[in-house]
């Protein structure tokens, strides 16, 4: 992508990865890139012009209502940052701040999935809880300038 994509080109060319994890598939989407190239907008957007984060809310809830007749389905987020070396919990407050997490990452067999030891999950029913839920860890992210 380039500097004239929009959130529309970029959100287009992920949407399938929604089917995938509807289908039971791990799915990660990784920002990378330098201070200023626009990682959080790409992926937060803003009102009128969202990014990949809730436009992929969006569009699980859309296919869940689809498949709702043949499927039962059940959504919970957990939020974590890596910074510094550590993770932290965006979703889980200790004395007011996001609570630091050991860097303990586990295969979980009971789940059959990778987990990140101690991180907080909460179930959502729709797509504004779990919009709330991306708002209230973007709100409790590390946000430092980097000179360069």
């Amino acid at each position: 992508f380039d500097q004239n994509s929009t959130q529309e080109d970029i959100f287009d060319d992920c949407k399938g990865l929604v089917q995938s994890t509807i289908d039971g598939y791990n799915v990660t989407i990784f920002a990378y890139g330098q201070t200023g190239a626009g990682k959080t907008h790409t992926m937060t957007g803003e009102p009128g012009n969202e990014g990949i984060a809730p436009s992929t809310v969006d569009e699980i809830f859309s296919v869940m209502e689809l498949n709702k007749s043949r499927m039962r389905y059940e959504v919970s987020c957990s939020i974590t940052e890596l910074y510094c070396n550590n993770f932290i919990d965006l979703l889980r407050k200790s004395a007011g701040k996001p609570q630091e997490l050991g860097v303990e990452i586990k295969w979980d067999k009971d789940k059959n999935e990778v987990a990140v030891e101690g991180l907080s999950e909460e179930v959502c029913t729709n797509a504004k809880e779990l919009r709330a839920l991306l708002v209230r860890g973007q709100e409790s992210r590390k946000v430092a300038q980097t000179h360069m």
